[in-house]
């Protein structure tokens, strides 16, 4: 990620914000688990990156929106991984 420009203070915090977000949503079973902080993380962590450009490109300001991006990751991976499951069932489903 380092190569694509996304620094590791973003990494960091944006796995935070993907934890508390991970407390809040509903029950899930260790893979969706892994997979939706794994998610979070990575989207917190880019819109984190890519919003300092916007705002400003100071440490603080990095820090915070990529904590509030992970943390809002929550709705769009949980969104993703419902229609991938969706997706992965009817395929199975077919003769």
């Amino acid at each position: 990620m380092a190569m694509l420009g996304v620094d590791y203070y973003a990494l960091i915090w944006g796995l935070i914000g993907a934890l508390l977000a991970l407390f809040q949503a509903e029950r899930m079973g260790r893979i969706r688990s892994l997979v939706f902080v794994a998610l979070s993380t990575l989207v917190g962590a880019a819109c984190g990156t890519a919003a300092t450009e916007f705002i400003g490109s100071s440490r603080p300001a990095l820090i915070v929106l990529s904590l509030i991006a992970g943390f809002g990751a929550q709705v769009l991976v949980t969104a993703l991984l419902r229609a991938l499951l969706s997706h992965v069932g009817r395929l199975e489903s077919k003769p």
